[in-house]
């Protein structure tokens, strides 16, 4: 992989590249990179039957999401049960 020395000028979200950073290099050129991005969230609300139903309700959005359930832990109430 090469190295590039320039300017960062953006970077956002792009749902079909992840992420996308726009650069001047030094020579003046300008660069659109992308980069794939795939997010982790964690739902911790309350207790099992909570999770349940947040799950039962993701599962009607399309894209569905990838979903499991494990155990994570919170640093003030130590392991939790997550989504």
């Amino acid at each position: 992989m090469s190295e590039i020395i320039g300017w960062l000028l953006a970077v956002y979200p792009d749902v079909g590249d992840g992420a996308v950073l726009w650069l001047i290099a030094e020579d003046g050129t300008r660069l659109r990179l992308r980069r794939p991005f795939p997010t982790t969230f964690y739902a911790a609300i309350g207790d099992e039957r909570r999770l349940q139903t947040a799950q039962a309700y993701l599962k009607t959005k399309k894209p569905i999401p990838e979903m499991t359930f494990t155990t994570r832990t919170d640093l003030f109430k130590g392991p939790r049960r997550v989504l």
